[in-house]
């Protein structure tokens, strides 16, 4: 006989149990150990798990050294295709930096000596880059429709989702090293963006077309 319906809910409920489990572990490790120094070993028996468990979640060290950062990139993914969000990707981006940086800096010391831990990792580096490159993706695909242009090849909302991204990371790079405000300092990078770019939203561009008409 099959499982019965009512089984799933319990059985999904209990692997993002252990999901999270193992992600609140090595993080501890990672922040503890940094990135060479962990092994998936430790990991599992840090989660109280068996490590084939761990390997079923997670197959390599990349993915669990970066669980945290995809997490939040599937979050900002669902978030920026959400249909009740309102705004142009600009302030949708600008209200998901708010929202993810005062999460982060709850415990300012800790997530720096994390970003610091996985940045001075080879494969850590890689592995954040490759989820920047993620968001950039993103942003360009929004800023296309905003603008009423391609998402194609490198054409003005590419450069532009690039700008945003590279901005944010030049913030951080100096948040790693300088005492600044990370939230206050990723929003002016991106109101910056804006400022020189903001223009090309169509709705914006037609508003003020049709302000135009009526002063005349």
């Amino acid at each position: 006989m099959g499982d019965s319906p009512g089984k799933f809910p319990k059985r999904e409920k209990k692997k993002a149990e252990t999901r999270q489990k193992i992600i609140d572990a090595s993080i501890e490790l990672f922040f503890q150990m940094g990135a060479g120094d962990v092994t998936m070993e430790a990991v599992a028996k840090a989660a109280g798990i068996h490590v084939q468990t761990l390997y079923s979640h997670f197959p390599n060290k990349l993915s669990l050294m970066l669980a945290g950062d995809q997490h939040w990139f599937d979050q900002f993914t669902a978030y920026m295709s959400d249909p009740a969000k309102t705004g142009d990707t600009f302030s949708r981006w600008r209200d998901w930096l708010k929202t993810a940086y005062r999460r982060f800096v709850e415990d300012e010391k800790k997530y720096k000596h994390l970003v610091q831990r996985k940045s001075s990792s080879l494969i850590g580096f890689a592995g954040l880059s490759a989820i920047q490159i993620q968001y950039e993706n993103v942003l360009c695909e929004h800023l296309a429709s905003d603008f009423d242009m391609s998402a194609d090849d490198v054409g003005i909302p590419r450069l532009v989702a690039g700008m945003l991204v590279s901005g944010n990371a030049a913030v951080i790079r100096r948040f790693l090293s300088e005492d600044i405000q990370l939230l206050d300092e990723s929003v002016k990078a991106a109101e910056l963006v804006e400022s020189l770019f903001g223009h090309l939203i169509v709705h914006r561009v037609r508003a003020n077309y049709t302000r135009k008409k009526v002063a005349e």
